[in-house]
């Protein structure tokens, strides 16, 4: 049996003004190269890192004509294998402007909510574009390229959250009825959430400000929520003395 396919959504936007520096940059890049690593050691096939704050991803281009990204040339921090970058021009607008750049690179479309709708509805064939935010083109089209059915949503501030929690939570959201899950630690919600694609429109259109999936997930008395307490702490480190894995 074929499982439907996840795609793995890293939110790393933010300027992170408690913690001193946009977390994207914590630990010269190990934190955002855990939380790529946790997707796919928990079964996303691809991965898309929303960025913010740092500007858009840099372009370097290597000696074999190969070419890496970069959030940041000094220090050096690249874009980890397998995950592709999308910006949030309007990133300074919270977490939600980050959900609807994360979920429409994975729709395969701008970040725009009436079409998002319209693409994740279709399915099929949606090809990404070059946009004027310089975002760049995946190149990938046909039936295998089109959205997933479900994409699982990590901020990355969240170090050390495992391929093994989001392998449970993915878990639970495909047996569900209903198709959304997320971790709970220590009886509070937290991360991975995993969402069907019938869920995505729903929560772009209740994402405001500083609030992104949340809002929508409390009115879904349908989500399956899946204790991790014995994978991770699932703490999201908000203050530089949190910085210790």
């Amino acid at each position: 049996m074929t499982l439907a396919r996840c795609d793995g959504i890293v939110l790393a936007a933010g300027a992170g003004t408690r913690f001193g520096m946009p977390k994207v940059l914590a630990g010269d890049g190990d934190w955002l190269r855990a939380a790529v690593g946790a997707l796919h050691d928990g079964g996303c096939a691809r991965v898309v890192v929303v960025l913010g704050a740092t500007g858009p991803a840099l372009r370097e281009d290597g000696p074999d004509g190969n070419s890496t990204r970069l959030v940041s040339q000094t220090p050096r921090i690249a874009i980890p294998p397998g995950a592709r970058p999308v910006w949030a021009a309007d990133w300074a607008a919270g977490v939600s402007a980050s959900l609807r750049a994360g979920l429409a690179a994975v729709a395969g479309g701008p970040a725009l909510e009436h079409d998002l709708a319209a693409r994740m509805a279709a399915g099929g064939t949606v090809a990404a574009r070059i946009t004027a935010n310089g975002n760049a083109a995946d190149g990938n089209t046909g039936p295998a390229a089109g959205p997933p059915e479900f994409v699982a949503i990590m901020p990355v501030d969240t170090p050390d959250i495992g391929g093994d929690a989001v392998a449970r939570v993915i878990a639970a959201a495909y047996e569900s009825s209903s198709g959304v899950a997320r971790a709970v630690f220590r009886g509070e919600p937290g991360h991975p959430v995993v969402l069907g694609r019938a869920h995505w429109p729903g929560a772009v259109s209740k994402a405001d400000g500083n609030s992104g999936a949340g809002t929508y997930l409390k009115q879904r008395a349908d989500m399956v929520c899946v204790t991790c307490d014995d994978l991770a702490t699932g703490i999201d480190r908000d203050y530089p003395r949190d910085s210790t894995r």
